[in-house]
């Protein structure tokens, strides 16, 4: 078995993802639209000598993210010596950061909270923090929390505890649950709430079979994020990056049943990866070449070279990465068991 290759990605498919996401950030820095937010005032105000400017008030990244630093533009606001530019919670009002600069700087930095919210941008001046007149109010936008990344064993036994990482911290009512895979309308078999944490422990289902873990939102029920996860007979699975069999007791490990270890292993990736990014990446080319699998009494050793690349679904965008890939297995079991992998 010296290769193979696939339209959808494997043990690579995480790395794909993650340059098109630097790409598509640093393109996203380096040329910022300064867009007027929909509430942005554009109103006249008196300046020296009698004529009028207009007040605009724009910032950039004009879509902020959870955690963002937010550099505020403002123009038009001559006759103020000092401006307070402040952040605020749309809901409540709380002021969460502020910066106070002089009119002629034109911009100030605020600094976005790490989670989602609904949130406004003002400008004020003058008399004490309690009466300072409000020049400027934006209208209330909307920043999304984070998406939750989860990450699961590929394989587990029955009846076994595993653990399932979030990827983020568990939003208000946010629960994860596990689920008959191709049944979405079945009860879930196991429910846990993760608001607050960003890791939960599950028991896996005493028969063998394919599952899928959901985290539905406590808002309004909606799948926020899905991992497949496979119950195996026991004794046939692990825990680490990846637990497969690939041989069995009547056989002596050898490279034979690594090289088969170590495709059952990509094609679990490849699972997950279909789970977690399919609605975000498209195109995605693929391929590997194992150049060596060596055995050393129970541990093995995998070594393959990939190249591939990954098309944004949203912006058009290609990102294209090649490396090597190492995997190390053990066996136990009766079958080899991915225990790290670094690429």
């Amino acid at each position: 078995m010296g290769g193979k290759s696939s339209r959808l990605g494997g043990l690579a498919w995480h790395r794909f993802a993650f340059a098109a996401a630097v790409v598509l950030a640093a393109i996203s820095v380096g040329c910022p639209a300064l867009a007027q937010e929909s509430g942005a005032a554009s109103t006249s105000a008196p300046v020296h000598g009698g004529a009028a400017a207009a007040r605009s008030v724009t910032w950039i990244p004009s879509a902020p993210e959870v955690g963002d630093t937010l550099t505020v533009f403002f123009e038009g606001f001559s006759g103020v010596g000092v401006v307070e530019v402040a952040l605020l919670d749309a809901d409540s009002g709380a002021r969460l950061d502020q910066s106070t600069v002089p009119v002629s700087y034109g911009f100030a930095v605020l600094k976005l909270p790490d989670r989602g919210g609904r949130y406004r941008v003002a400008l004020l001046a003058g008399g004490s923090p309690d009466s300072k007149k409000t020049l400027y109010r934006s209208a209330a936008f909307a920043v999304d929390p984070p998406a939750y990344q989860l990450a699961v064993p590929t394989v587990v036994d029955p009846g076994s505890s595993f653990q399932i990482q979030l990827g983020r911290t568990g939003g208000a009512g946010d629960a994860a649950q596990l689920l008959p895979d191709g049944d979405p309308a079945a009860t879930p078999l196991v429910v846990a709430p993760v608001e607050g944490v960003s890791a939960v422990t599950m028991e896996a289902p005493g028969a063998p079979g394919s599952y899928v873990v959901e985290v539905v939102s406590g808002a309004d029920g909606s799948v926020l994020a899905t991992a497949a996860l496979t119950v195996g007979s026991v004794g046939a699975s692990g825990t680490g990056p990846g637990a497969v069999s690939g041989g069995s007791c009547s056989e002596p490990p050898d490279a034979a049943s690594l090289k088969s270890a170590f495709d059952d292993a990509v094609q679990s990736f490849l699972d997950q990866a279909r789970a977690m990014y399919g609605g975000t990446y498209r195109n995605v080319q693929y391929s590997y070449q194992i150049e060596s699998a060596d055995v050393s009494r129970d541990q093995g050793a995998v070594v393959a070279s990939y190249s591939g690349s990954v098309t944004d679904i949203a912006t058009g965008k290609t990102s294209a990465s090649s490396g090597t890939i190492d995997a190390w297995f053990q066996w136990q079991n009766c079958g080899w068991t991915m225990t790290n992998y670094s690429y």
